[in-house]
C-alpha cells in the first residue's frame, strides 16, 4: 500500500480483510484477531468505477491498482500525495498492489 509518511511517498505491506463493506489493514497476518485495523477503506464511500491496473506512468510499480474515497473535508486540512480538499469533499487515493504478481513476496 502507498503511504504519505511525512510528504514522502512510501509503500508498506500491509494484511488487509475484507469486513463487510469495510477493507481493514493490519502490519501482520496475526493481528486481524489480536488488533483494532491499522487503517480501514470504507468501500460505499468509493468513487472508483472501474478498478484495473493503473498505467505505469502514473506509478511505476507493476501490478498497481487504485481506489477513490470521498468524505467531508475537515478543518484545516491541507493537500497530501495521497488527499486532496475541495470546496464541499476530500478525496482520498488508495493505491495497492498484489506482491506476489509483482514478484515481491518473500
Amino acid at each position: 500500500m502507498f503511504e504519505d509518511v511525512s510528504g514522502f511517498g512510501a509503500w508498506h505491506r500491509r494484511w488487509s480483510a475484507l469486513q463487510g463493506n469495510k477493507l481493514c489493514f493490519w502490519k501482520y497476518p496475526d493481528e486481524e484477531t489480536r488488533k483494532e485495523p491499522m487503517g480501514i477503506i470504507d468501500l460505499k464511500r468509493c468513487v472508483t468505477e472501474k478498478v484495473g491496473l493503473i498505467p505505469r506512468d502514473i506509478c511505476a510499480r507493476p501490478n498497481t491498482f487504485e481506489l477513490v474515497t470521498v468524505r467531508q473535508p475537515r478543518r484545516g486540512e491541507e493537500d497530501t500525495l495521497v488527499s486532496k480538499t475541495y470546496n464541499t469533499m476530500t478525496s482520498i487515493r488508495f493505491k495497492m498492489t498484489d506482491p506476489v504478481k509483482s514478484g515481491q513476496e518473500n
